[in-house]
């Protein structure tokens, strides 16, 4: 590991109702920022933020290019990670982690765990942050704060 910290974005998800989507990291994830809207008419209804693991099965993800970038613009380095998002096959076998949280799209999520608290993802497994709105059609970009 270098210590190059990094963020990695869904880019805008449209979410239909009670159907998931999952974006997969694998490297010290550090925190996340998971903000949205509501479709024109819809209500600010909750979705659910799952984290679960994946050693196998990973699904087939829409897109490979997550990556924003070395947030030190002074670095030029090759990032080691894949990022994938928006999968249209979600994850088949993963493991519950039991880290969820509740959100209102219009109001927005953020969290920094503290050093101690960072999720670490062993070489060949993955973590994925599973969407879910309970109700109505919002709009999700998720940002995942890392470091490779």
């Amino acid at each position: 590991m270098a210590g190059i910290d990094f963020t990695a974005t869904s880019g805008s998800i449209t979410l239909a109702s009670a159907t998931a989507k999952t974006s997969n990291q694998g490297v010290w994830i550090k925190g996340l920022r998971v903000t949205g809207g509501q479709a024109a008419g819809g209500t600010d209804a909750a979705v659910l933020v799952k984290q679960t693991v994946s050693s196998t099965n990973f699904g087939s993800a829409s897109s490979n290019s997550a990556v924003s970038g070395a947030i030190n613009d002074m670095m030029t380095v090759t990032l080691n990670t894949t990022l994938t998002g928006n999968f249209t096959s979600e994850p088949t076998s993963p493991t519950d982690v039991g880290d969820y949280v509740y959100f209102n799209p219009e109001a927005g999520y953020e969290v920094l765990w503290p050093r101690a608290e960072w999720r670490f993802v062993k070489p060949g497994q993955a973590r994925n942050f599973t969407l879910t709105a309970v109700s109505g059609t919002p709009t999700i970009a998720l940002t995942v704060l890392c470091e490779e």
